[in-house]
């Protein structure tokens, strides 16, 4: 298991920004305990499809490279996508955001910054090598991070999240402790070893969030592409596990979120567990703007295959 801890010093124009808001706040007479006082927080999960390409999609696949229009091409080319989609999720004000089929660690580097945040790397596979990256970009403080975060080091088996799982605990303006976890699990199949093998990763999901949750945090998020849907058992095992999905809570619609196209299938999940499962405001699939393609526009396409998840939450 890799420990680390990822922090990008903010602008000086920011730097003045918060330190006005704190003048601001004792100036009014704040005088509440850090952890006191309730916050917004808002989180978005992306499957960013295949390290920021962009898509050109028919039938739920990508394009080859040589039918695609000219304009994701050049996007491609010039390596705009990453820049695209921070651009993009920039709109919604986030303070939470976490990544599935990531960039590389220097492009979500540049990702974070972009919006002056924080960001925690999760290497895709065991000991970084195969599936895809992961990450967690927050403006919060990130007090430690984790690839691979099991419970107990012994189940720490090379045959589970190949694609990417990893976990940041955040501290929140107010002091208050959060934790994320990002997980990508086995590809959406329904054959029984498939089933076999999205079931052990759950049960480690499960794991290691109780453990969590056993300490002094009392909030943890499940957010990513956990590539199954509501009707399969995958879905009841985190519901006996005592996972909200927030969706299930607040969502309305039919909240799927592949593809970008067509939405047929809900894959993508913000998930929670400890106080802040109580306090669910907010949670759709932002089928809208540049997440969604617009298959009569010869030259349209979409940032990636996903559609993000947002949910809203008091802490």
């Amino acid at each position: 298991m890799k420990e680390n801890i990822t922090r990008h010093t903010i602008s000086r124009k920011r730097f003045i920004q918060q330190a006005s808001l704190s003048a601001l706040a004792v100036g009014l007479g704040s005088i509440a305990r850090a952890g006191s006082a309730a916050e917004n927080i808002r989180s978005i999960t992306y499957n960013v499809f295949n390290g920021c390409i962009g898509y050109k999609g028919i039938n739920g696949r990508d394009l080859p490279a040589g039918e695609v229009s000219d304009l994701v091409r050049t996007a491609r080319e010039l390596n705009q996508v990453s820049r695209r989609i921070m651009l993009e999720l920039e709109l919604y004000q986030p303070d939470i955001i976490n990544f599935a089929e990531g960039p590389n660690e220097k492009v979500v580097a540049e990702m974070a910054k972009m919006l002056n945040m924080n960001y925690a790397f999760f290497p895709g596979g065991q000991d970084g090598k195969g599936g895809f990256p992961g990450a967690v970009l927050t403006r919060f403080d990130i007090v430690s991070s984790q690839t691979r975060p099991f419970a107990d080091a012994k189940n720490d088996v090379k045959e589970l999240f190949t694609r990417h799982w990893g976990k940041a605990q955040l501290r929140t303006p107010s002091g208050k402790s959060l934790i994320v976890h990002s997980a990508h699990l086995w590809p959406f199949r329904r054959e029984p070893k498939d089933t076999e093998i999205r079931m052990a990763e759950i049960r480690e999901l499960v794991a290691a969030i109780d453990k969590d949750l056993s300490g002094n945090t009392r909030s943890v998020l499940l957010q990513g592409d956990l590539n199954h849907s509501p009707d399969m058992p995958e879905y009841q095992k985190l519901m006996e596990g005592g996972l909200v999905d927030s969706f299930t809570v607040v969502g309305k619609g039919d909240g799927n979120t592949i593809d970008a196209i067509k939405p047929s299938r809900r894959i993508d999940f913000i998930m929670a567990k400890g106080e802040i499962s109580k306090n669910i405001k907010q949670s759709t699939a932002l089928f809208e703007g540049n997440f969604r393609l617009n298959q009569e526009d010869p030259k349209g396409w979409a940032l990636s295959d996903h559609l993000p998840v947002m949910a809203d939450f008091m802490l």
